[in-house]
């Protein structure tokens, strides 16, 4: 017990109730969520917090008043550094593709939280896209052609058709030797790929003729230039992928991410919350998964980690 002297019993009374006040207010903020990104600009450091300023900001605002602090944004330079951090229990929530929650998950406990809208997109697809000219109608003709993708972090731009074609028993080769043992005649089917850096690029590539394939989602495709695209056909198309999701850390407590996605799924409905939103990656809105998107997920989930199993037998470097 303690005792504050020098006070009328009512001023003391209401001392305590402060005191009380104060207590139940830190004890609130006990709970605690953690919100982390990727850098996609490695040489601009502050390329990210530009993009999530006011995302982080419209958390923390949101957040403290149901008594969760979010500290600081957690910045990762890759998704290796990611996962260890998710590991560390130093991140406990972030924004990605399917295909790096997908990696993250191999080795860390993730659940997926909310699906994303980005781009005014809620799911897309990669297209598959030559030159009118090239001699290509579909992609059963690309063994021994050359392939211009965008980055190694890019979903739609890289990873959904490296899997797509591996799917339909091509292997990709950047041109270095194949380590360990050599399939069947039916496997060496072989693609060569290259990146571009940006969609522009890839599309420009493939006009010049610098590759003889370009792919990249269904959005940029209409951003194509017309006096690029009037040259240019699709010839093939993935199966569709979910846009972007936010993934929790599997130990983050139930009652926590329930009051995060509250917060996440209004979001939009606000002049701050839409403004955050479209700063952040040109995101639209939250909103919760259905079956089929977790179908969705299950059958790229399987895709991406047969592909990784295949390569431990039969790799390239990449």
């Amino acid at each position: 017990m303690f005792r504050i002297k020098g006070l009328t019993s009512k001023a003391r009374a209401s001392a305590c109730l402060a005191l009380l006040s104060l207590f139940l207010c830190q004890q609130a903020l006990a709970e605690s969520f953690r919100f982390g990104v990727i850098n996609e600009r490695p040489d601009r450091p502050d390329h990210v917090i530009k993009q999530y300023h006011l995302f982080h900001k419209y958390l923390q605002a949101e957040l403290s008043t149901i008594g969760i602090d979010t500290g600081q944004l957690i910045i990762a330079n890759n998704i290796t550094e990611l996962t260890e951090l998710i590991r560390q229990n130093k991140i406990d929530g972030f924004l990605e593709g399917v295909m790096s929650v997908i990696e993250v998950q191999r080795t860390t406990p993730v659940d997926l939280g909310l699906l994303t809208w980005r781009k005014q997109q809620r799911e897309y697809f990669s297209v598959f896209f030559v030159r009118k000219d090239s001699g290509i109608s579909d992609l059963s003709e690309l063994s021994g052609k050359t392939i211009v993708f965008e980055s190694p972090r890019s979903t739609s731009a890289f990873l959904v058709p490296k899997l797509t074609l591996e799917g339909l028993g091509y292997r990709l080769n950047t041109g270095e030797p194949a380590i360990g043992p050599k399939p069947d005649e039916a496997a060496l089917r072989t693609i060569n790929y290259r990146f571009a850096k940006t969609e522009t690029n890839q599309a420009y590539w493939v006009h010049k003729k610098i590759g003889d394939i370009g792919a990249f989602n269904d959005g940029d495709w209409e951003r194509v230039p017309d006096v690029i695209r009037k040259d240019l056909t699709i010839v093939g198309k993935s199966r569709p992928i979910l846009r972007w999701l936010f993934a929790y850390r599997q130990a983050v407590p139930s009652t926590i991410r329930e009051k995060v996605n509250e917060v996440l799924l209004k979001m939009h409905e606000t002049r701050n919350g839409k403004a955050a939103l479209s700063k952040a990656e040109s995101i639209l809105r939250f909103e919760q998964l259905n079956e089929r998107d977790k179908n969705n997920y299950a059958y790229w989930q399987e895709r991406y980690n047969q592909t990784e199993k295949n390569q431990d037998v039969y790799q390239t470097q990449p």
